[in-house]
């Protein structure tokens, strides 16, 4: 029962380290056959055993590299006759009989096709991992200004109480267990340069049939800072081959085509599902760039059946923020959570002295996106306790649904590159650059600024999303009484 253990290395001093913590904590370190691709210069050098039985080394001199996908799809055909396979990077440390548990995890999962993964609770270099850590989930933290999901370690916090692995929406590049033939039906995409690699894997992987589901115990643990060795985006700047950002361009090119067009292939998806059955599951919507509530809180998938339409249901929001804060609860971290009707936590902001106006006094906007409307606000003590709490009142704000529409009577004045727009009979005026400008004349009535926002985003082909900024604009253009800007009542 042996396994393959895959490593793409560039530049870092800590892979010896880690293959040896990795055979050193193994059950039966007998059974690992590990796979590296070595990038490297011409002053590091590999010890003598790494030239053992065990091992193929893919010696590459780190001017070559062409990305960490690159570097892993060197090692795909490496070892054909391992049972099991484990992909790993160049630095990490083992719980005891790491091996052993993600055996049982795997037989412990539901599924006849499953994969073992998630992001690796961190670990500082020079001290020993923490053994009481919570082992680790992956949120969904936003889009990339490609519409790709991104994702950020979080604790699990009920860890203890369960009795097997729990269905997962993504999978984690530097850690992922499934048996070989894993290997052949998703290999690392090698076009891919480095971002992106992680929800690529993962659809793929499930519209090939394989289930994700992150692990009910502490495996392994990740180094996170990076801090220590050099990354190939500092020595790939253009000199004698394409910059790390051209690779980073095309990278993005390529995994929108197939998002935009899929296609069943060696580096496309499966035929078992399609994109569409992976979307539902997972309670996200590439095409409107929105996840479900259900999602945004990382509980367990599938969430709850919605209509087709629900990706236009969930509502960008602004929840204005302004109370003296409780004499308790102004030394120390503290958290601001907005709430649904049932209590389920929408959002959370991590309170930061900038957000006080003056020592005790909290003033803030806070920016969700939401299906449900949120009804109720808390302040949490850094203990986790409630300090104080309220009803969110009427500064909410759906920009789905407000429509802006400018005054009768509006006139505009050249001055040089500004513009400036006066009412008669008001003597205020405001400024306003061409975009500003436009804006305005924009506002007709019969559009959102949401609507608004995502014309101005296709025509333009803007990477960010502006409809904040629009908001931000429109709201002073309704101070200097510009426009008018209604409430509006949610869509339809």
């Amino acid at each position: 029962m042996s396994i393959f253990v895959s490593v793409a290395s560039y530049r870092d001093p800590q892979l010896v380290p880690t293959v040896q913590d990795c055979l050193d904590k193994a059950r039966h370190p007998e059974r690992l056959r590990f796979g590296i691709c070595w990038q490297h210069g011409d002053d590091e050098v590999l010890p003598d055993w790494f030239g053992g039985d065990q091992f193929a080394v893919v010696d590459v001199d780190y001017r070559e590299s062409r990305g960490s996908c690159w570097a892993r799809a060197q090692l795909v055909d490496l070892w054909d006759d391992a049972d099991w396979f484990l992909q790993l990077d160049s630095h990490h440390r083992f719980v005891p009989g790491w091996d052993e548990v993600l055996h049982q995890e795997y037989a412990a999962a539901e599924s006849d096709q499953p994969v073992i993964t998630t992001y690796a609770p961190p670990f500082e270099l020079g001290e020993e991992p923490p053994v009481w850590q919570d082992p680790m989930s992956m949120l969904f933290r936003g889009f990339n200004s490609n519409g790709m999901p991104m994702f950020m370690p979080q604790p699990i916090a009920d860890w203890r109480q369960r009795t097997r692995p729990r269905r997962a929406r993504f999978l984690s590049g530097h850690f992922h267990f499934a048996q070989r033939q894993f290997l052949r039906d998703v290999p690392s995409d090698p076009e891919i340069y480095f971002g992106g690699e992680e929800i690529d894997l993962a659809v793929r992987a499930f519209t090939h049939g394989y289930d994700l589901f992150e692990p009910s115990r502490l495996v392994m643990w990740h180094e996170y800072g990076r801090a220590y060795r050099r990354k190939h985006w500092d020595d790939h700047l253009g000199d004698g081959g394409p910059a790390w950002h051209e690779r980073d361009a095309e990278t993005k090119r390529h995994i929108r085509t197939l998002f935009d067009e899929p296609h069943v292939g060696r580096y496309g998806f499966g035929a078992a599902r399609t994109l569409e059955d992976y979307e539902r599951y997972a309670g996200i919507s590439f095409r409107h760039r929105k996840v479900q509530d259900h999602t945004r809180r990382n509980h367990e998938p599938p969430g709850p059946p919605l209509p087709d339409d629900w990706p236009t249901r969930v509502l960008a929001r602004r929840l204005a923020v302004d109370f003296e804060l409780p004499a308790a609860s102004r030394d120390g971290l503290w958290a601001l959570t907005i709430h649904d009707a049932s209590g389920e936590e929408l959002h959370r902001h991590h309170v930061v002295p900038e957000d006080l106006e003056q020592p005790g006094h909290l003033r803030l906007e806070v920016d969700l996106e939401s299906l449900e409307p949120p009804t109720t606000w808390r302040l949490l003590l850094p203990d986790g306790s409630t300090s104080t709490e309220g009803a969110v009142d009427d500064a909410m704000v759906d920009l789905f649904t407000r429509r802006p529409t400018r005054v009768r009577g509006l006139v505009w004045t050249a001055e040089g590159e500004r513009f400036v727009a006066t009412v008669p009979g008001d003597k205020r005026r405001l400024e306003l650059n061409s975009s500003g400008a436009l804006l305005v004349e924009l506002a007709d009535g019969t559009r959102s600024v949401r609507e608004i926002a995502a014309e101005l985003r296709v025509e333009h082909d803007l990477d960010d999303d502006p409809s904040y900024a629009i908001l931000e604009l429109y709201e002073s253009a309704l101070t200097a009484g510009l426009v008018e800007l209604d409430r509006g009542s949610g869509p339809g």
